[in-house]
């Protein structure tokens, strides 16, 4: 009895390449911390990710508006100009962007602080300092969720 997988792995898939390159997944890293930005990006790249960086909401939500192959984003809470709150909310009520996948990544704490970012949209949550194997572990689960 053969069946659909032993097809697969027989005949394979006639309409793809097997020399296309995958493409890498795109996040986007919102910090105001510069020493957090690039340690979030080396990270990332390590991980074969595409990065890029905003220092504030402000520049955070005109990367998001300009990108358009964003696989989700790493986003600050305390951050000058516009909080990381405030861009979580401008995401998930804008239609472009509203299961655009957001991770939470800050050194607030406080009862009730990861509750309420959860149900102001947020995707997952994370403590500052950043542990690199946890961090990394949380990425890759939030965009196999998201199916990326």
């Amino acid at each position: 009895e053969t069946t659909l997988q032993e097809l697969d792995r027989v005949l394979g898939d006639e309409g793809a390449d097997p020399r296309a390159p995958v493409p890498r997944p795109h996040i986007l890293v919102v910090d105001d911390d510069g020493v957090n930005r690039m340690y979030a990006r080396q990270l990332l790249e390590s991980g074969g990710y595409v990065v890029s960086e905003a220092s504030d909401g402000v520049l955070g939500l005109e990367a998001i508006a300009a990108a358009d192959d964003l696989a989700l984003v790493v986003l600050d809470i305390e951050m000058p100009h516009l909080g990381g709150r405030d861009v979580l909310a401008r995401i998930r009520r804008s239609v472009a962007t509203h299961a655009l996948p957001v991770v939470v990544l800050t050194g607030l704490e406080g009862e009730g602080t990861e509750a309420q970012l959860m149900e102001l949209g947020a995707d997952d949550y994370l403590h500052k300092p950043i542990d690199p194997a946890h961090f990394a572990s949380r990425i890759s689960a939030v965009l196999r969720r998201a199916g990326g």
